[in-house]
């Protein structure tokens, strides 16, 4: 308890002598930015079981990578928008009596579009928010057991970026809910909650 109340006092500091400091993001001739991204991390799961006999196990891995485009709206504002590609993979427990006991492994894919906001700090530390349009792709014949992640997810983040000239690359945990709002079904049906982090290249166009 005592290392975790000198941890926050000193992040409060640091925050605070961060925000004293004069702000080094320059507004750019260019105010259009064009990306490319790779990350992973865990996966977990929320919400109710939607069949009997049947657990989801935690813990499974998921990869993307994408394409992203991000226009300046002030200094230290912008907008962030692109593609990317999801690649989760999820374990299921069957149990179904008296002999089936098996464990099976599913791969969902998805295609998403994210919408949002990034607000930079002096330093080029950035904390960012919104949402992302999620479309689940065809799982092609295996076991569809897990419930799509079709709909709205919410998304947050933050990081650190390092400016090369007109390049400049960045290092973003975030944390992603899927199926925040599903586009049909129950609001209570199973979602992927991803913490997980990114490595990106930025370039700024002419």
């Amino acid at each position: 308890m005592k290392k975790l109340f000198l941890l926050v006092c000193s992040a409060s500091l640091f925050v605070s002598l961060l925000s004293q400091a004069p702000g080094n993001i320059k507004e750019n001739d260019s105010k259009n930015v064009i990306g490319i991204y790779s990350g992973a991390g865990i996966l977990e799961m929320s919400g109710h079981e939607n069949q009997t006999g049947i657990v989801a196990a935690h813990g499974n891995s998921f990869f993307t990578y994408g394409l992203s485009y991000d226009r300046y709206i002030s200094k230290r504002v912008r907008f962030e928008t692109g593609i990317f590609y999801a690649k989760y993979c999820v374990t299921d427990h069957l149990v179904l009596e008296p002999y089936f006991n098996e464990y099976l492994t599913e791969y969902l894919r998805i295609i998403s579009i994210p919408v949002v906001i990034k607000y930079y700090f002096p330093g080029n530390f950035y904390i960012n928010g919104g949402t992302i349009i999620d479309f689940g792709l065809s799982r092609g014949g295996g076991w569809d057991i897990t419930d799509a992640q079709n709909g709205f997810a919410l998304c947050a983040g933050g990081g650190k970026e390092f400016s090369l000239n007109k390049f400049s690359i960045y290092i973003e945990p975030d944390f992603i809910l899927h199926a925040a709002i599903p586009f049909s079904g129950d609001l209570t049906q199973k979602k992927f909650f991803v913490p997980g982090v990114k490595i990106g290249l930025n370039y700024k166009i002419n």
